[in-house]
């Protein structure tokens, strides 16, 4: 329950901004950092509302797939839509500070990506000088970002495999706090159901003492 999940939260939380900070001071340290950032903070704001060619392979990019991953990731990250933060929320007090508690986390999630962002296209960086090519075409988007881009910043660490370890595990515990959120959101749609059948089915209020 939320009494237990929250001992987790303990070392769920602070592993993954330990290792940001790892990254982020690493990253920034490595010769050519400084290019991918530019890309980074520097993007083309015309993608935004101008379809993209590809001059080689004539693929056309319509700009409403930029607006339509950038809504995509804020309902993943956020998990809008499926009921883990209003099942969270409904174990506070009714007069909780609802409001500020949800800018509080938009802000520190919003945040906290465009800070992993300067962590990962430092590395891009880097790695794009290595091999000579654009930044864009270091690595393809998606899970390559982190299982291609980050392990060669932790190749580079000190005790590679000591850090390597850490952020693997980070990763499967950030995959199971996740997990644990959606599971918890529908067991509290199925518990409550059953309390209000409790006072007319035993067998009801027997599955929600359990």
């Amino acid at each position: 329950g939320t009494k237990s999940l929250k001992w987790t939260l303990y070392v769920t939380v602070p592993l993954p901004y330990l290792m940001l900070l790892i990254l982020f001071f690493r990253g920034v340290s490595l010769d050519g950092a400084d290019v991918g950032l530019k890309y980074y903070m520097l993007p083309d704001l015309s993608r935004l509302f101008v379809d993209a060619r590809d001059e080689r392979t004539g693929a056309v990019y319509p700009a409403a797939e930029v607006w339509l991953s950038a809504v995509s990731q804020i309902f993943f990250s956020l998990s809008l839509g499926q009921g883990a933060m209003i099942t969270y929320a409904s174990y506070n007090p009714p007069h909780y500070p609802i409001f500020r508690n949800v800018l509080t986390v938009a802000v520190i999630n919003s945040g906290t990506e465009l800070f992993g962002g300067v962590c990962v296209f430092s590395i891009l960086g880097y790695l794009s000088k290595q091999k000579g090519v654009p930044v864009q075409e270091v690595v393809a988007a998606g899970p390559g970002l982190v299982f291609e881009v980050i392990p060669e910043a932790l190749a580079m660490m000190p005790a590679p495999g000591v850090f390597a370890l850490a952020f693997f595990v980070m990763l499967l515990l950030l995959g199971l706090t996740s997990a644990v959120s959606l599971v918890e959101a529908a067991i509290s749609i199925v518990r409550d159901e059953l309390s209000s059948m409790a006072p007319r089915h035993a067998w009801a209020g027997r599955l929600v003492a359990t």
